[in-house]
């Protein structure tokens, strides 16, 4: 068996998971704006759209990164923790805010109705890997209808992967020999099995087409340093997709290529690519989060919003928390290197926003600027406002963390004729991201909590729906405490995921 080794920080994997996540993002646009036939690479493949190649994308680097996470663990439990802290604590508040936000504002159903249904109690075994797409009354009216997120069908086809490693594992046969032969198995079996006995199963399809680009990783990390890495060789890899599109060997070449394809390009070095995950890993996030919001996009528009429009807002919204993130590092920036008038902008925004309670912003932003010509819906003056409320808070832990780097770093920076942006790109903001995550974590909490002030411009959230619900019934100290306990439970996952993060920085800046 192959001696585990370290894992190399050399290489773009983060910037291919987001790149991949992003493409889901794209596929997924067009059929959920009942345009799939119009999806690019679909016409151009026959087959797959950009959403699919993505999923196919993401097993690759997941078969990879699984077989050295499986050699560098300690023990199963070690690597089902790892894997479990992976999935398991987005899953859960993904769920959870389809159910409680996107669900209320969505539903044609009233909100009793809704919430008594037996198929609202039903979505939540996503969170246990059931998969179930519909919510009473949620999207019916969608140009891709009742599906509230599809981009669920994958986890639980990823666990089985993670299950059939831990089985090899245990039976001490995971290696190199049993890598190439699971590999062959599933192409064998999706390739002619299936269609030679015309097997009518959705699961053994799937879980044979995933798990043939799986392997295909896992075999390419256990033969990692006996593989020919060569752009001569992708080129040529290139041009066989190339020649074989919409052909009905397309499919085959498809599985053949893609693995070398997407690890070739995952170790290319690519000084700026390798550092594309420092300030975190948003791919999973953007993947599970990114369909229902698109949905809700869709209903507001009644499916009348053009393609374009509609795949730019799905980016923007999905990507809230990182516009927090960088409202955060450039306001910090400015506050400490850029010279007045601007850092006295900053500043400004800064006592603004940290000096004003939120409720008062979101009644700015979404009843007062309409006075001065800027109208805004309620939803996006709510992203907004969050963001901008969150990113003073962010700014001062970021900027904060930057002057605990201690002076004669920059001093000896300065001896190696570094300039002032390779010394912060090399030497002071890898140290300062490691300070800074446990508290900008903490912020991102408070955001989470903060969302319970929305209904104040008119937004259905969950605090809404708990007021609605105790005028309707006359408890209203059972319902708010319902409605606390919801948020306690969300809030506790989050601090999950903190602690671990503090956990991991900890042990890294101790080593």
């Amino acid at each position: 068996m192959p001696t585990p080794t370290p894992p190399n920080r050399d290489n773009n994997f983060d910037f291919l998971r987001f790149f991949a996540a992003a493409m889901v993002v794209f596929g997924h646009s067009y059929g959920l704006a009942g345009q799939a036939h119009q999806e690019p690479l679909r016409l151009f493949s026959g087959s797959y759209d950009s959403a699919d190649i993505a999923v196919h994308v993401f097993f690759v680097m997941s078969g990879f990164l699984i077989a050295a996470s499986w050699l560098n663990s300690r023990s199963v439990l070690d690597f089902a923790a790892k894997r479990a802290l992976r999935i398991m604590p987005a899953l859960i508040v993904s769920v959870l805010f389809v159910v409680l936000v996107i669900g209320p504002l969505a539903t044609r159903l009233p909100l009793g109705e809704y919430f008594s249904a037996p198929g609202t109690f039903a979505y939540l075994s996503n969170a246990a890997l059931i998969t179930e797409f519909r919510l009473p009354g949620v999207f019916a009216s969608n140009p891709f209808p009742d599906t509230v997120n599809g981009s669920l069908w994958t986890l639980p086809y990823e666990v089985l992967m993670y299950a059939t490693v831990v089985t090899l594992g245990l039976l001490k046969a995971f290696g190199r020999n049993m890598a190439l032969i699971s590999l062959l198995l599933m192409v064998v079996t999706h390739f002619w099995l299936i269609p030679l006995y015309e097997v009518q199963s959705d699961l053994l399809y799937k879980a044979t087409r995933l798990g043939a680009f799986f392997y295909a990783g896992v075999a390419f990390y256990l033969y990692r340093q006996r593989i020919l890495w060569s752009w001569k060789l992708a080129t040529l890899m290139v041009v066989a997709n190339l020649i074989f599109a919409r052909d009905d060997q397309w499919e085959f070449v498809h599985v053949l290529t893609l693995p070398y394809l997407t690890l070739y390009l995952a170790q290319l070095r690519i000084p700026r690519l390798a550092g594309f995950g420092k300030a975190g890993d948003f791919s999973y996030g953007l993947y599970i989060f990114a369909f229902p919001i698109q949905q809700l996009i869709m209903h507001w528009s009644d499916g009348r919003l053009p393609l374009l429009p509609f795949m730019g807002l799905s980016f923007i919204t999905s990507l809230a928390a990182a516009v927090t993130v960088l409202i955060a590092v450039l306001v910090a920036l400015v506050r400490l290197y850029v010279p007045f008038p601007l850092n006295l902008v900053a500043w400004t925004y800064v006592q603004v926003f940290r000096g004003t309670p939120l409720v008062v912003q979101l009644f700015i932003v979404y009843f007062g600027l309409p006075r001065i010509g800027i109208e805004l819906d309620a939803f996006p003056a709510a992203v907004i406002t969050l963001a901008l409320n969150t990113g003073a808070y962010a700014s001062e832990a970021v900027r904060a963390s930057i002057l605990s780097i201690p002076r004669g770093q920059f001093e000896a920076a300065r001896s190696l004729n570094l300039s002032r942006a390779a010394t912060f790109r090399r030497v002071v903001a890898p140290q300062a991201m490691r300070i800074v995550l446990p508290p900008l974590a903490n912020d991102f909490i408070d955001l989470v909590k903060g969302t319970s002030l929305v209904f104040a411009i008119t937004l259905i959230d969950l605090f809404q729906v708990g007021r609605q619900i105790a005028a309707t019934t006359y408890e209203p100290l059972i319902m708010y405490t319902l409605v606390a306990l919801i948020y306690l439970v969300v809030v506790s996952l989050l601090s999950l995921g903190q602690n671990q993060l503090e956990r991991k920085v900890s042990a890294h800046v101790r080593a």
